[in-house]
């Protein structure tokens, strides 16, 4: 009864979870770990439709060295602590997890970052998906973003830490556009 009353295994994950976090050294990093959880997730219609998903560690290099610093101390601490998987897949490459659903659903500042944060998810992985296609295909134009979708892009890009493939993605999208407004 003790056990479940102070919240079984998913209690006692939400609550290591919350130490680790207040442990990190300084609000850059508490930062960072926002920035870094809202990256390993699908969200779902509620708390517990949010899935947790594999992400290559490569999206968590940023252009700036100070943030790339960070980030790694951030992952280190919660992969020392067992609330993040690191793993080698197929391809060779490392893929980061949350360890369990529990800190999805279970962690209280982690359902907030959800629910404050749930169209800057959705749209940091469009980005992604976008800027890794454009990668792919040769960093043709014909696949920047312009327009409205700029706009947006641009909007997130001001609240939010881009990665470097992010950050390449949209500077090129953004000088496409400048160039586009001195030819017309």
């Amino acid at each position: 009864r003790a056990y479940e009353r102070i919240g079984g295994v998913k209690g006692a994950i939400a609550r290591h979870a919350e130490q680790t976090f207040t442990r990190l050294p300084s609000d850059a990093h508490r930062q960072m770990a926002r920035v870094l959880f809202l990256r390993l997730i699908v969200v779902g219609e509620t708390a517990y439709t949010t899935t947790r998903r594999s992400v290559v560690a490569e999206n968590f290099a940023f252009t700036d060295v100070a943030s790339n610093h960070i980030m790694q101390e951030v992952i280190e601490a919660f992969t020392n602590a067992r609330l993040l998987t690191k793993t080698g897949n197929y391809q060779g490459e490392v893929t980061i997890e949350c360890s369990h659903e529990a800190i999805i659903r279970e962690w209280p500042r982690f359902i907030i970052w959800q629910h404050e944060y749930t169209w800057d998810i959705h749209l940091q992985q469009r980005i992604a998906a976008d800027s890794k296609t454009w990668e792919e295909r040769g960093k043709r134009r014909d696949r920047l973003y312009r327009g409205s979708q700029l706009g947006e892009a641009q909007a997130w890009k001001k609240r939010n830490i881009q990665n470097k493939r992010e950050g390449d993605f949209l500077r090129a999208s953004e000088r496409r556009q400048r160039f586009i407004r001195v030819s017309s």
